[in-house]
């Protein structure tokens, strides 16, 4: 094991040797106040008890040499206990991609990490002695009142830990967004404060990327001619896109989450029960169609479509739902059923012969006074062509007017021909 040895100053030296000294001193007074002759006569070696007082004086000495050495080796001991855990912590220090600076009370940095050197792009050894915040463009987040920079947050709440801060830093490589903590530190030779600085530049990239999206589905979310809403079971109105005002008949989305229920706007509330009840069971449920009252009084028609979400951390259940409004489609199919009908009550009351062929001249329709013309049962011309019933000499002439019509189907073709029955008459 290798000696330990103290390195004594002339200070520590002075202090022994004053101590003696008073000792010396004492004793001869004492002495002296004893009436063994007078204070000189005391102080030399030739006065009273002078073997007595040369031990007491060289036992102080020696209790207070001790006492130094003592205080000596416990200091040098100490020094080496925070060098070897100094030495412990540099290579863990070195090692993480953090980067550490240790400040002092001015929030000036004291020591850096080779990280921090790394991340603001200068030399090692230019770190020291300036201040932290001339590493901050700019605090993003806010800090407590009455602070405004890091460095005073060190000087007023020198004991309180604080952080992640985001803030924008600044190094010879240009600005970047990073995270700060701080943190109280009482360790070694190294200074009040440790400050952990993150680079967080894929962070934010992710967190703009994350942004953008949400832009954009919020605007495909509000531009969408769907409407498109989430609910929960008992008709509570979560939010809504402005289709769905638009098909509700709603001027604002807070009156709608505000005062309303789904349940309202049914024509029939026990249709929406049915719903309910089907959707919670399966899960979802795809173009059901459903009449909408509206608060004017209007009534609207919409094909409706839902999913059950369970995932949700603050409801049990919320149904998210389409509705797709089909009124004026609905009017547009019940007119053409209204005109179909009538054309079929004209068709099959005529005493014309009505065919009806497709672009080939198949026949797709004959009319029940067909019978009467051709001598055959309506149903057993279907599928042949217009010209089987014609006459060979007129064919050709129809099948031109046929071919004029099909090319100008606003122009209607009138021509004459002779039509051949089953029986050849």
């Amino acid at each position: 094991m290798a000696t330990r040895s103290l390195n004594w100053t002339s200070a520590q030296l002075i202090v022994i040797a004053a101590i003696g000294a008073g000792y010396w001193l004492i004793s001869a007074i004492v002495v002296w106040l004893a009436g063994s002759g007078s204070l000189m006569t005391a102080l030399t070696p030739a006065g009273a008890l002078f073997l007595e007082r040369a031990l007491g004086t060289v036992g102080i000495a020696g209790a207070s040499l001790g006492i130094l050495f003592w205080l000596g080796a416990n200091r040098g001991f100490g020094g080496k206990q925070a060098n070897s855990c100094d030495f412990q912590c540099r290579p863990v220090l070195d090692a993480t991609s953090d980067s550490i600076f240790f400040l002092d009370d001015d929030g000036k940095v004291v020591e850096a990490n080779d990280a921090a050197q790394n991340t603001l792009g200068l030399p090692a050894g230019t770190l020291e002695g300036r201040s932290f915040d001339s590493f901050i463009a700019e605090v993003c987040d806010d800090l407590p009142a009455q602070v405004d920079s890091l460095t005073q947050l060190l000087v007023e709440e020198p004991t309180r830990r604080t952080g992640p801060i985001r803030v924008v830093a600044k190094g010879e490589q240009g600005e970047f967004p990073a995270e700060v903590s701080v943190y109280p530190n009482e360790h070694g030779r190294y200074s009040n404060h440790c400050v952990f600085l993150r680079e967080i530049r894929e962070r934010v990239d992710t967190e703009n990327a994350l942004q953008r999206r949400e832009s954009e589905y919020r605007a495909l979310f509000e531009q969408t001619p769907v409407g498109v809403f989430r609910n929960l079971p008992d008709g509570t109105i979560l939010t809504a896109n402005q289709a769905t005002l638009n098909i509700l008949g709603v001027d604002s989305l807070e009156q709608l989450t505000g005062s309303m229920r789904m349940q309202d706007f049914y024509v029939e509330p026990e249709q929406r029960r049915d719903i309910l009840r089907d959707l919670l069971a399966k899960g979802s449920m795809h173009n059901v169609q459903v009449d909408i009252q509206r608060p004017d009084g209007g009534v609207r028609t919409v094909l409706s479509s839902g999913t059950c979400i369970t995932d949700d951390p603050e409801h049990e259940v919320i149904i998210q739902a389409t509705l797709l409004d089909i009124t004026d489609l609905r009017e547009t199919q019940d007119a053409l059923k209204d005109i179909d009908e009538t054309l079929r009550t004209l068709t099959e009351n005529a005493l014309d012969m009505v065919l009806i062929a497709d672009k080939r001249g198949r026949m797709i329709y004959c009319s029940p006074s067909s019978k009467r013309f051709t001598g055959t049962e309506p149903a057993d011309l279907l599928g042949k062509h217009v010209c089987d019933l014609v006459h060979d000499d007129d064919k050709a002439v129809v099948e031109k007017a046929m071919k004029v019509g099909s090319r100008h189907i606003d122009r209607p073709t009138s021509l004459n021909c002779r039509v051949r029955r089953a029986d050849g008459s």
